[in-house]
């Protein structure tokens, strides 16, 4: 007759009721991680650089803690972390482009090549709505500059060739957010 270990499965049933707590606790952070992201956006977009230097500066180690937990278990990058991980680099790659005037690389944000290209597609969301702001105040310099740099970045996705995924349906809102933006240079005359 066969037998079984049932120590491997006592210890087994251990393992996996520790890691499904911890992604409990990995959700958890990832939604903390999310509000942080949101408030600096907002606080970015409402021109309060110091208000949104100090969130990031909260949010930015819950970042790399995530980062670097899943470069070392893989299993921790659960969906929750990914779309906290995505909202934090759209916002961090925003307050970049808000104070310096440039795009954040890669390496600067320290995510991966996917999560890298989808927080930069939704940035272009949110430069969107800067040049609407920037048209209301009738500051079609500002407009023309933005609508630039979205036109860029668009032909560098367009380099890429990404298929029917999330990526290929974000590169579509690239496209749509560079055609709002021309939209309010044309009625700006």
């Amino acid at each position: 007759m066969a037998t079984i270990p049932h120590d491997q499965f006592a210890r087994l049933r251990k393992e996996l009721a520790a890691r499904d707590e911890e992604r409990e606790q990995l959700i958890k952070q990832a939604r903390a991680l999310n509000v942080l992201a949101k408030q600096a956006m907002h606080a970015t977009h409402r021109g309060d650089l110091e208000k949104a230097k100090r969130v990031l500066a909260e949010a930015d180690p819950v970042a790399a803690g995530f980062i670097k937990g899943y470069e070392e278990e893989p299993w921790r990058k659960v969906g929750a972390v990914t779309a906290a991980l995505q909202e934090w680099g759209e916002c961090k790659a925003y307050y970049v482009y808000a104070t310096e005037g440039r795009l954040a690389a890669q390496d600067e944000l320290g995510l991966e090549a996917e999560d890298y290209l989808l927080a930069l597609a939704d940035l272009t969301g949110e430069l969107t709505r800067k040049a609407v702001m920037a048209s209301i105040d009738k500051d079609a310099a500002a407009v023309r500059d933005i609508r630039s740099f979205v036109d860029e970045l668009l032909g560098l996705f367009l380099s890429f060739d990404f298929r029917n995924g999330e990526l290929r349906k974000k590169t579509d809102a690239v496209r749509w957010n560079l055609q709002k933006i021309e939209e309010l240079l044309a009625k700006q005359g």
